[in-house]
């Protein structure tokens, strides 16, 4: 069992700096489309999560700014994962004590980038959902999965959504996407935003350079 909530904040952004894939337009000569924007620098995490004690202490660092945004653990019924990504942090919170009561559920991605209920999955009226979504760039990913969970289910027998966790936040320093959750509980583990860049190809100062780009994906 986890320790509860244990702050391993420093110790999870070296994880994330010497374990991840850390990617910088410095030294690989491209530059990155992430989400919505252009980039020049990405942090790729399946290799952090690849290790049980790095996950541990991932998870840690999640539960623990959970517990300090007054979110509390025995409030929630389930953990939904806002896509396969997710689920090593979903199950690893799992093992702290404070979360061990918790189902697991995950969304997944079918063609034309749609989310949805994992196959098998079901919610019972009013049971209480919190999303886990490992990090954060537009928060498309997480509006997109609160909209399908209550499409995919009739209104008499919806779940309550009641928040969500990000371990990464990486939106610009400009971002409003905290605008968009007003009713929803949040926590960031680590904040750590991105250089974010126009992705129209005649703004973006890196297109114009004539820095070839990698398509990283919707990672949001």
């Amino acid at each position: 069992m986890y320790r509860f909530g244990v702050d391993d904040r420093e110790e999870v952004e070296r994880l994330i700096t010497e374990r991840g894939v850390w990617l910088r337009t410095s030294d690989t000569g491209v530059h990155y489309r992430l989400s919505r924007f252009h980039t020049d620098t990405v942090h790729l995490l399946s290799p952090v999560f690849c290790r049980g004690p790095n996950r541990g202490k991932c998870a840690g660092c999640l539960l623990d700014a959970m517990t300090k945004q007054g979110i509390n653990p025995k409030d929630i019924d389930i953990l939904l994962g806002t896509g396969i990504g997710a689920m090593p942090l979903v199950y690893t919170l799992q093992h702290f004590e404070a979360l061990e009561h918790t189902r697991a559920m995950y969304m997944e991605r079918r063609d034309g980038g749609a989310s949805v209920v994992g196959n098998g999955f079901s919610f019972r009226k009013d049971e209480r959902v919190f999303l886990i979504h490992p990090a954060g760039v537009t928060y498309h990913r997480i509006r997109q999965t609160i909209e399908a969970v209550y499409a995919a289910v009739p209104l008499a027998s919806q779940p309550c959504i009641d928040g969500f966790a990000v371990l990464i936040d990486r939106s610009p320093d400009d971002a409003v996407w905290k605008k968009n959750f007003a009713a929803y509980q949040y926590a960031v583990g680590i904040r750590s935003p991105i250089n974010a860049y126009p992705s129209d190809p005649h703004l973006c100062p890196l297109c114009l350079q004539g820095i070839p780009l990698v398509d990283i994906g919707d990672i949001d």
